[in-house]
């Protein structure tokens, strides 16, 4: 049985971690974290690890994984991260966006980290819990439809329509690291030391 430890904090953050907006809803792709990424080409290799939630999750099929980067201007504002997205949804008008029914975002944690929340205080308020997350630190936010948990090197950050989405997708994480694959039943891998604190090197 996997620990759960609680805290309720105040959390100071930009825009760090975007919801990622679609135009169009992506087709099924049930190939797995390590198939191949879409996305712009001028973004840095991908050196950290990268994790989906499986083929589906409570009937939202997984569509496509794409590579999203902005320059380095700084955090907390660079993009810099592999989003697979599940479901689809009906953008308002032709030139608007609308947010998938979830995704799973995976960010270097040299870039995404919990220390952020401390490090930028007055962007914007929000509160946040933090627990424990199949063995890895993580926070709660949003009443439940955003969880980040942090795992090796890397912050998987999810977003769900509701809370209960939210939380399935966390549990079914998977992905490979070290060339081993993490399977949805196993532990996360814990953090590398210095991650949670913004101490790793880019």
């Amino acid at each position: 049985m996997r620990a759960i430890v609680v805290v309720l904090v105040m959390v100071a953050l930009g825009g760090a971690a975007a919801v990622w907006m679609l135009s169009t809803g992506g087709g099924a792709d049930a190939t797995g974290a390590s198939a191949a990424i879409a996305g712009a080409a001028d973004c840095d290799a991908v050196e950290f690890d990268r994790y989906d939630a499986g083929a589906a999750v409570d009937g939202f099929t997984k569509g496509k994984t794409t590579r999203q980067c902005e320059p380095d201007v700084g955090a907390p504002t660079r993009l810099n991260m592999v989003v697979t997205v599940y479901g689809s949804c009906n953008p308002p008008g032709s030139d608007g966006g609308c947010a998938p029914p979830l995704q799973v975002q995976s960010w270097p944690s040299c870039e995404h980290n919990l220390a952020l929340y401390e490090k930028y205080p007055g962007r914007s308020t929000k509160k946040y819990t933090r627990t424990t997350i199949r063995v890895v630190p993580a926070t709660i936010l949003q009443g439940g439809r955003r969880i980040e948990l942090y795992t090796a090197k890397t912050t998987l950050v999810v977003f769900g329509e509701r809370a209960a989405l939210t939380a399935a997708a966390a549990e079914r994480l998977t992905g490979v690291h070290q060339g081993r694959v993490v399977r949805a039943t196993d532990d996360l891998p814990e953090p590398a030391a210095g991650a949670l604190e913004g101490k790793l090197a880019c």
